[in-house]
């Protein structure tokens, strides 16, 4: 088989995508890649100095990617072997002195297997290798010179055993371990930060009276997180969770769940020192000295479908949070400078990953879906809320972690006698809270209004689509303006307005 997309947009973008298999009963082959390329938008400019500049309103970017697969089928079961390769390049502008290019190559593989053993048990498992390059190049417009601001290399190693057994009609089982490795060599240390947890867990699928009507699935989970020092203390936990499922009708589901949750830091969060590109300057630091985050949630949800076509779903959560790990912010601006290098930095906002002593999150959604002959319309409407204790105060303040409120609506219409596909992409999310300090008040974003429309025809026996696509189709029309006066178009840097785009896909 071979499928091939192909895109080009008004505002210099392109993209492409192709994928080449070959299956048989025992042997499956694929190769598929892809490249998104964003010429951004630069503008003339020039500096303090009177130089000619090209400074990037829009960042330009470019990304590629390919990944090969392999399967062979055999009597026993199964045998995947994979392997991929990423590539990015962003270029943005801070000021009319510097900007930066932020660079990304990524690289890994990986093999799973089952193996069948008689009817009723299946063993099987993964092993994963992914290694991560992120390198960020301060470039100076008056000088025209290059520097590293960031150097960071991460080796990520993951391998997971299963072993599931159905001895009876009425009960699954599931038993497990799984262990993975971190690793992160940088130019804000010296020497290598690396991190084990291992893993092991059971759940049992209990079908009551085998009627497929009523399910009852408990858990138990038990991480252990090892010690990088002798100074440091291990770290591991036993999470237990249940879930029940309820059908009183053929067309309604009820589900309910709890579960203990467990997150050890991670080395990002422990130790990265990230930019986030211009024009907003982000800079966010880790911190070692972060404590494991412990939750107790609670879900549940109902589906119901009255008619053929039309389903109505409702869902809500509630988690309670110890010591919740989040980003904060603990100064308005200013710079740091680069130990290893020796270069100053400056950013608008620094945020530090920090422990909440208690927190909770709570909220759920609403959701519609129908899907006609020719008519198919779906609605989504989330509302979500995440709180801190202040021991002060003596009651829940906001965190900057959750939007309050989103609604996202799709309609797709198939034209009759031009037999084309129109649809239409509607999302809004509320301003969400930037930051809490109190020097600064509480900053929030605009909120953000976009639609995108897309007209498709299949040609051929529907082995050729040709579309077309308008994005943007507002134009950065919106309600609310963020702290500062900030527009939906300055905030998220919306410049190149209406985006038009023309492709088509082909496959055979």
């Amino acid at each position: 088989s071979l499928r091939t997309r192909q895109e080009f947009s008004s505002n210099l973008r392109y993209y492409g995508e192709g994928f080449l298999g070959w299956d048989s009963p025992s042997v499956s082959l694929s190769l598929r890649g892809g490249f998104d390329w964003d010429g951004g938008r630069i503008s003339p400019q020039r500096n303090l100095m009177g130089q000619a500049i090209d400074f990037y309103e829009v960042p330009a970017n470019r990304m590629g990617n390919l990944r090969a697969n392999a399967a062979w089928r055999h009597g026993g079961g199964d045998i995947e072997v994979f392997g991929f390769w990423n590539d990015s390049v962003l270029r943005s502008s801070s000021d009319l002195t510097s900007g930066y290019e932020y660079s990304n190559a990524r690289l890994g593989g990986g093999l799973s297997h089952s193996w069948r053993l008689g009817d009723t048990a299946l063993l099987d498992g993964f092993f994963t290798y992914t290694q991560l390059d992120y390198n960020a190049e301060k470039q100076d417009y008056t000088f025209a010179t290059a520097s590293a601001d960031a150097s960071n290399f991460f080796r990520d190693m993951e391998g997971e055993l299963r072993f599931s057994w159905e001895p009876l009609i009425s009960h699954a089982l599931l038993f497990g371990v799984n262990a993975k490795r971190e690793a992160l060599e940088s130019v804000d240390f010296d020497e290598e930060k690396s991190l084990i947890q291992v893993a092991a867990f059971v759940q049992d699928t209990w079908n009551v009276g085998a009627r497929d009507r009523f399910r009852i699935v408990p858990g138990l989970r038990f991480d252990y997180r090892l010690p990088n020092s002798a100074e440091e203390e291990p770290v591991f936990k036993l999470t237990p969770k249940l879930s029940l499922r309820f059908d009183p009708a053929e067309r309604l589901i009820l589900r309910l769940s709890y579960g203990m949750g467990f997150k050890a830091p991670t080395l990002k969060q422990n130790y990265w020192v990230f930019w986030h590109p211009a024009p907003n300057n982000w800079l966010i630091l880790g911190n070692p000295a972060l404590r494991p985050e412990t939750s107790h949630g609670f879900n549940a949800q109902a589906d119901y479908a009255p008619w053929p076509g039309f389903t109505l779903s409702a869902a809500g959560y509630f988690n309670y949070i110890v010591d919740k790990i989040e980003t904060l912010a603990d100064e308005n601006a200013g710079s740091a400078l680069n130990s290893k290098t020796g270069a100053l930095q400056a950013y608008t906002r620094r945020m530090v990953y920090s422990n909440v002593g208690k927190a909770l999150t709570t909220g759920g959604d609403l959701s519609l879906r129908f899907a006609g002959e020719r008519l198919s319309l779906s609605g989504v409407y989330s509302i979500g809320y995440a709180g801190a204790y202040d021991e002060t105060e003596k009651k829940y303040l906001e965190l900057p972690s959750m939007t309050a409120h989103q609604v996202n609506l799709n309609a797709a219409w198939r034209i009759p006698v031009l037999e084309a596909t129109a649809a239409l992409r509607l999302t809004w999310h509320t301003p969400r809270l930037l930051d809490v300090s109190d020097s600064n008040g509480r900053m929030r974003t605009p909120d953000y209004l976009m639609a995108h429309l897309r007209v498709s025809k299949l040609l051929f026996g529907e082995r050729l689509e040709v579309y077309g696509a308008v994005q943007n189709l507002l134009n950065n029309t919106h309600f609310i303006t963020g702290s500062g006066g900030s527009s939906q178009r300055d905030y998220y840097g919306l410049l190149d307005g209406v985006i038009f785009t023309l492709g088509g896909s082909l496959r055979r």
